[in-house]
């Protein structure tokens, strides 16, 4: 991440900031996780509830005690949720 020129990242963010994707959001059909950092101030909570609210069947994880980089932050938590997440999903009975 420190390695990123810095117009490079703002055009990421700008991208990010401009898009809404949120009609496409009740199509997805695979098992999803939304995780996020308790303190993050842009993928906040509240926003990765209201994702979560539009995708049918999906999952929300609040990663404690940290905020925008939760599997650098706490990395033990996000593979403990990952697991977690995994051990629950179907798995695919042709496989």
């Amino acid at each position: 991440i420190m390695a990123t020129p810095i117009d490079a990242y703002a055009g990421c963010i700008d991208a990010f900031r401009n898009i809404d994707l949120s009609a496409q959001m009740p199509a997805i059909t695979a098992t999803t996780l939304f995780l996020v950092g308790e303190s993050d101030p842009a993928s906040t909570p509240e926003i990765m509830a209201a994702m979560q609210a539009q995708v049918p069947g999906s999952h929300l994880r609040v990663i404690p005690g940290c905020a925008h980089l939760p599997s650098l932050e706490r990395p033990g938590e996000v593979a403990a949720a990952l697991l977690s997440f995994f051990n629950g999903v179907p798995r695919d009975s042709a496989a």
